[in-house]
């Protein structure tokens, strides 16, 4: 299991353990401890990036 350390509060949090929080139009992970923001990314699919399938030659 991997576990994050906080950078604010210092607590050893699992993936489980984050909260999900939208913030200003972006989807956010964050703290339950101390409720600092750990990652946040845009909701909007026109800015995310998805992968690029790569056709592969036999």
């Amino acid at each position: 299991m991997i576990r994050i350390v906080c950078p604010g509060c210092h607590s050893p949090l699992s993936s489980a353990e984050l909260e999900q929080a939208t913030i200003d139009g972006h989807l956010s992970l964050v703290c339950p401890e101390c409720s600092m923001v750990l990652l946040t990314e845009p909701l909007d699919e026109h800015l995310t990036q998805q992968p690029v399938e790569v056709p592969l030659h036999a």
